[in-house]
């Protein structure tokens, strides 16, 4: 009540009557661990209602938080960055936040289809109508990938082709063609 009712020089200390039950919170996230007052109004770093907190000195980890692939149980479900890299391939899930390079995906984050280990960041991106690279553009300087035949132009995808190899298109350079329809040889007659 702001007044010193028992003559002590002290207002409103700990333990008085009607006081209410602070833990205490060093990372000033909202929630404490055990350690407790019973106070009138949050005092110093005792300002939580509850006792809940994993991590005491991470201001981003406790119940119900976002987990974050950052080397801490954000979430304070008994597990460290949880659902950070399904394929294990070194790189963290880029729907996830990630900081740092943690144990868990020592590479960093920006893993674009974490349930892929060949499809990553700095992947060789291949003709394959995927982002394997995880730049955001599919099949791009992926034709510099393809073999090249003799009078012939490659790239990835369908249209215009005079012939294919796997996952690679070809044309023929202008003033060729392919008349026997073989990539052995490329594009081998000279039109006129």
């Amino acid at each position: 009540d702001s007044k010193d009712n028992n003559c002590n020089g002290l207002v409103d200390e700990a333990g008085a009557t009607g006081c209410a039950t602070r833990y205490f919170d060093g990372d000033q996230d909202g929630y404490g661990v055990a350690s407790s007052q019973c106070l009138c109004a949050p005092t110093g770093l005792f300002t939580s209602t509850v006792a809940t907190d994993c991590l005491d000195t991470c201001p981003t980890c406790y119940p119900g938080a976002v987990e974050m692939c950052d080397g801490f149980d954000n979430n304070c479900a008994s597990g460290v960055d949880e659902g950070c890299n399904a394929d294990n391939d070194g790189y963290c899930t880029a729907s996830k936040t990630t900081i740092g390079k943690p144990p868990i995906c020592t590479l960093g984050g920006g893993d674009c289809n974490d349930s892929n280990g060949t499809v990553r960041p700095l992947a060789t991106e291949l003709c394959n109508g995927v982002d394997d690279d995880c730049d955001g553009t599919i099949d791009d300087q992926a034709a510099a990938q393809c073999p090249q035949y003799a009078n012939t132009v490659r790239f990835c995808g369908a249209g215009g082709a005079a012939f294919t190899v796997g996952s690679c298109t070809y044309s023929c350079q202008s003033g060729y063609s392919n008349n026997n329809g073989a990539a052995a040889d490329g594009c081998e007659v000279r039109n006129f």
